[in-house]
C-alpha cells in the first residue's frame, strides 16, 4: 500500500464486486450480443460517493463486471471503498479481505451493509444509509486515520443530504462505452412497505424527488461523456403517488 501523504490526501480505490451469474441486473448472457459492452450499467452509488470526495484526493474506480481488481490496484490505494447488494455478499467479503491484506483502510457502504451491517465485521469502517452527516464524519475520519484501526467504526446517516444537493456522479471515472446503459436517479424512497423490499427501511417511505433542472443537468452530464445508447431511470418507485413527493 502507498503511504498516505502528510497533507491527509488519500488515494481512494472505488471497488464494485462482480455480480453472480444470472443475477437480475447482471444481464451476462445479453452482453455478448453487444461487442465492446461488458456490463449493464456503472455503479451509480460509488460514482455519487466519488463526487463527495475531496477534490484533491486521487480516485480510481474498478468495476469487476468490466475487469478484475488486481493486486496492483489494491497496492496503489490508501482507502478501498466497496459497495454492493446482498447477492454480491461473498464477493464483497472477498474484496474487503484482499484490501485488508494489502494494508488499505477498507470502507463499505451501499444497500447490503445498510440493511445488514452485521454481515461485514471484516471492514474497517461501515457507511450505513444515504449520503449525509455520516459521509461528512467518515471523510473527516479517513483524513486523520493513516492506518487501519483496532476496532471497526460505524458511521450511520441521521441527517440526509437533500436530494437536490447530492453530488453529480463522477462519470469521468468510467469508460462509458463498456456499458449498455447509463443510470439516472430522479427520486429516492417509496411510500409502500412491501415485505420483500428494503427500500423503505434504508431510504424511507416519503419519496424525495429532484427538480427538472437537476435532472436536465444530469442528462447533460451523461450526454457529455459521449455515451450512445439508453438512459435508465433507477428510481425506487417510478409510480409513487404525486402527493407523497417533497
Amino acid at each position: 500500500m502507498g503511504t498516505a501523504e502528510a497533507s491527509s490526501t488519500r488515494r481512494v480505490l472505488l471497488a464494485y464486486p462482480h455480480l453472480p451469474a444470472n443475477q437480475l441486473v447482471g444481464f451476462q448472457h445479453m452482453m455478448p450480443l453487444f461487442p465492446g459492452r461488458h456490463a449493464l450499467m456503472p455503479p451509480l452509488r460509488l460514482l455519487t460517493f466519488a463526487g463527495a470526495l475531496p477534490s484533491d484526493w486521487p480516485v480510481r474506480l474498478v468495476d469487476e463486471n468490466v475487469r478484475p481488481i488486481t493486486d496492483e490496484d489494491l497496492a496503489w490505494a490508501d482507502v478501498v471503498a466497496v459497495s454492493g447488494m446482498h447477492p454480491q455478499r461473498r464477493a464483497i467479503t472477498d474484496l474487503v479481505e484482499r484490501a485488508n491484506a494489502a494494508g488499505a483502510l477498507t470502507v463499505l457502504g451501499g444497500p447490503s451493509v445498510s440493511a445488514c451491517p452485521e454481515y461485514y465485521p471484516q471492514a474497517h469502517a461501515l457507511h450505513v444509509g444515504e449520503l449525509g452527516d455520516a459521509t461528512t464524519a467518515l471523510l473527516a475520519w479517513l483524513a486523520r486515520t493513516p492506518s487501519p484501526p483496532a476496532r471497526q467504526r460505524v458511521f450511520k446517516t441521521v441527517e440526509r443530504t437533500p436530494i437536490e444537493d447530492v453530488p453529480l456522479p463522477a462519470l469521468s471515472l468510467v469508460e462509458v462505452s463498456t456499458y449498455f446503459t447509463m443510470p439516472l436517479q430522479f427520486s429516492v424512497g417509496c411510500p409502500y412497505a412491501c415485505e420483500f423490499c428494503d427500500i423503505p427501511v434504508i431510504y424511507g417511505r416519503r419519496p424525495r424527488a429532484k427538480s427538472p433542472d437537476r435532472v436536465l443537468r444530469e442528462l447533460q452530464a451523461i450526454y457529455d461523456t459521449g455515451h450512445v445508447g439508453a438512459v435508465v431511470f433507477v428510481d425506487d418507485n417510478l409510480i409513487a403517488r404525486k402527493h407523497d413527493l417533497d
